[in-house]
């Protein structure tokens, strides 16, 4: 586990940062989702 931890690291920024931009906007979008699904009931 820790081996692959280190080769995500080790991969170059300009890899690294949209990745996780993109992970982090996909959970703020399902959080923003569950919480306008939870407004409306």
């Amino acid at each position: 586990m820790s081996k692959n931890l280190q080769d995500f690291l080790s991969q170059p920024l300009w890899f690294t940062i949209p990745l996780v931009v993109v992970y982090l906007g996909l959970i703020a979008y399902i959080i923003y989702f569950v919480w306008n699904n939870r407004k409306k009931k």
